[in-house]
């Protein structure tokens, strides 16, 4: 089997989006493709066995080197790794005559976009995979797209996860919260404010508890300036240039991992924490509900974040994480798995 995927990033980036690109696209190198050709808006080029990634930046120079992939590689399956590169997929796809599985990843997923030319692409679509139910759920409410056409296909878990990292970060507090995620204006939902909002009030509980923030982006200047206006800033640790062996140190150290977020796809940071053993509280009302039923996930109570974290932390010895349950749900082999069934799947139709 010949595989062309069409992907936004994959490898030599950074990201949730990034990340499952990779793990999907090694499942099929890895399992029942003997060949699997990626073009990705960036990145820059990667090669491993029976694998190939090139980029291409700019809209015109990415169609031209995706036409001519096509011609050259002839692939049985095109994959396309995001809604907004679903009109090209498609237009290849209908010329060729090819099966086109697309990957939905969540926000992008969730209401159908403006431009009609977006849409255009989705009758050609043979399958369509979500990382989660909610998304599913809300892509099928606007899409179109038959139910039967539409699975789930959830985040997986790096092994390195389970392995005790050996790499403490330097100058680190003794017990602290922890919140792992991109500090950019345009993802504030994540809700890293509205833990800082809440420290005052769990301090007075638990007087020696710091908050550690793994992350780097265009919102860090804001909220440190909200940590010193809620008083609490130096209870607030921002570590921009954290490590893998260090945040999975993080995790695994933490006493609790709290990430109030209303906008995740699925939210795989959730997944690492209990992999890691660390318990995890969230809103529970988007992707994140998946990994947040696994043992040692908690939902926020209400709309009051400081008792639910109090709350959290005094039941942590009797809701721990189980990073078995972890593996055997969420871990490589399930996922490689699930996608080598997909692949046979799609083709067949």
């Amino acid at each position: 089997m010949q595989v062309l995927a069409l992907v936004t990033e994959a490898f030599n980036a950074r990201g949730g989006i990034q990340a499952f690109n990779r793990h999907w696209l090694m499942s099929l190198a890895e399992g029942p493709a003997s060949r699997v050709e990626v073009l990705a808006t960036g990145g820059g080029d990667y090669e491993s066995d029976r694998l190939r990634q090139r980029s291409a930046a700019g809209r015109w120079r990415y169609l031209a080197k995706a036409r001519a992939a096509l011609t050259r590689q002839q692939p049985d399956l095109l994959l396309c790794g995001h809604l907004s590169l679903l009109p090209l997929a498609a237009f290849l796809a209908g010329r060729s005559g090819l099966p086109l599985w697309l990957q939905l990843h969540g926000i992008e997923a969730w209401q159908a976009p403006d431009s009609r030319w977006r849409r255009w692409g989705l009758p050609r679509v043979t399958l369509a995979t979500a990382v989660s139910r909610y998304t599913r759920r809300r892509f099928l409410n606007w899409s179109g797209v038959p139910d039967h056409q539409v699975r789930v296909l959830p985040n997986t878990v790096a092994e390195d996860c389970f392995a005790d990292p050996a790499t403490a970060p330097e100058q680190l507090p003794g017990r602290y919260l922890l919140s792992v995620g991109r500090l950019n204006a345009d993802e504030a939902y994540k809700g890293h404010d509205e833990v800082i909002r809440a420290l005052p009030v769990v301090l007075q509980d638990q007087p020696d508890l710091h908050y550690v923030i793994a992350g780097s982006g265009t919102d860090l200047g804001r909220l440190e300036h909200l940590a010193a206006r809620c008083g609490v800033a130096e209870r607030v640790v921002f570590m921009t240039r954290a490590s893998r062996r260090e945040l999975l140190w993080l995790y695994r150290h933490a006493e609790l991992f709290v990430l109030p977020s209303s906008g995740e796809g699925f939210g795989i940071v959730y997944l690492e924490a209990l992999a890691c053993g660390c318990p995890v509280l969230g809103l529970g009302q988007d992707g994140s509900a998946d990994p947040l039923s696994l043992p040692g996930g908690t939902f926020v109570a209400g709309e009051d974040l400081a008792v639910s974290i109090l709350s959290a932390l005094r039941e942590r010895t009797n809701r721990p994480a189980d990073p078995e349950s972890v593996r055997q749900r969420f871990g490589l082999r399930a996922f490689r798995a699930q996608v080598g069934a997909l692949a046979a799947e799609t083709l067949s139709q």
